[in-house]
């Protein structure tokens, strides 16, 4: 359920506006944005954490099992792979 950052009235799936108090959510590059206030000087992924995540990537079980359970899945239903493009973001490693 969606509710409105203004009043917490329930909002219409995907309409981002109060019917209650008029709250209208802010719309950057055709997206909603409930936290406008965030995309001043945010120039995306903070680049000292990279080294940080790098490493959580390769050693907390949420990654690895994520790896794991992707190589099983790729190896049962499409045992005949032999190629495949991740698009992802981060540090590239998962």
């Amino acid at each position: 359920m969606h509710i409105c950052v203004n009043c917490h009235a329930p909002l219409r799936p995907f309409a981002w506006s109060c019917n209650a108090c008029g709250w209208r959510a802010a719309v950057h590059d055709g997206v909603a944005c409930l936290a406008p206030e965030m995309l001043q000087d945010n120039d995306g992924f903070h680049e000292p954490l990279f080294d940080e995540y790098q490493k959580l990537q390769a050693e907390h079980f949420w990654f690895v099992y994520r790896r794991k359970l992707i190589v099983w899945a790729l190896q049962r239903y499409f045992p005949r792979l032999q190629s495949f493009l991740e698009i992802g973001c981060g540090t590239a490693e998962n």
